[in-house]
């Protein structure tokens, strides 16, 4: 039986002994520890965030129809949510014609509700103007409410 000798720097494809030796301790640990490495791989995978898109607009059309404003935070909200796989739309809130200096807006109350019943995690915005105005009370959500109940807050722009 005539066996063939191979070179380290072939089998290995380095030279540098201190490389090969990271090579093969890289190895043993991925083998070593390949179990626990799938199972991190496939929670990591399913992290998905449930999302709400929130929008707010704080006039009046004069008519039933959406403000363009609203369309146009949907826009960005949906544009940002295609480039970030680990955010599934949910449900959507807008308030439209309704102020941000205060949190009595119905989306944002049914929203609310729906943070409650475990429905959603995360909430989007355009920014944090549409979130809201008066900056106790959307620190008081910011600081405490979001945290207290694993929601993710993003505002795409500042």
């Amino acid at each position: 039986m005539d066996k063939q000798r191979i070179t380290v720097k072939e089998y290995y494809g380095k030279e540098n002994l201190k490389d090969i030796y990271n090579q093969i301790l890289k190895e043993k640990f991925i083998k070593d520890n390949e179990d626990k490495i799938q199972k991190g791989w496939k929670i990591m995978k399913k992290i998905r965030y449930k999302v709400a898109k929130y929008m707010r607009l704080s006039r009046d059309d004069g008519d039933d129809r959406e403000s363009e404003s609203i369309e146009n935070q949907r826009d960005i909200i949906d544009n940002y949510i295609k480039e970030h796989e680990d955010l599934e739309i949910v449900r959507e809130y807008a308030d439209d014609g309704f102020t941000g200096t205060n949190f009595n807006r119905p989306g944002f109350q049914k929203m609310l509700e729906d943070i409650e019943k475990g429905k959603i995690d995360c909430i989007i915005t355009k920014d944090l103007s549409r979130f809201g105005r008066d900056h106790i009370d959307t620190g008081y959500y910011l600081e405490r409410y979001f945290p207290s109940n694993g929601i993710r807050y993003i505002a795409i722009r500042r």
